[in-house]
């Protein structure tokens, strides 16, 4: 074999060893350091700083954006009504009691970050 396909199968190998560590790191930071979203709040947006050089953080970072409780809307019936009455009780802007409402609001958190 020669010196070149050595560092071929050694390089191949440390690639592969990386790639390995960095799933397994993965796999433990989704279950370990889970994003837990309040269980009544409707929706979340989530941002988590790519300059913070945490490797919790980097790896988090892949799944920020917005998320929708699906426990909440698994009903619309008992989502529409739930937002007229917040916005009702002036919980929320006149206008502002439909889905749609709920989801431009967290885009708008997205927007913030750029």
């Amino acid at each position: 074999m020669t010196n070149n396909q050595n560092r071929s199968i050694n390089e191949f190998k440390e690639v592969s060893s990386i790639k390995e560590a960095i799933t397994d790191s993965l796999e433990y930071t989704k279950r370990e350091y889970k994003i837990i979203v309040n269980k009544n709040a409707m929706a979340v947006s989530l941002f988590i700083d790519k300059d913070n050089k945490d490797p919790v953080n980097i790896i988090r970072a892949k799944y920020q954006g917005i998320t929708m409780n699906s426990l909440l809307f698994k009903n619309y019936e008992e989502v529409t009504e739930s937002l007229k009455i917040q916005v009702n009780g002036k919980w929320h802007p006149v206008g502002c009691d439909t889905v749609k409402a709920v989801f431009d609001h967290e885009f708008e958190h997205q927007l913030d970050i750029f």
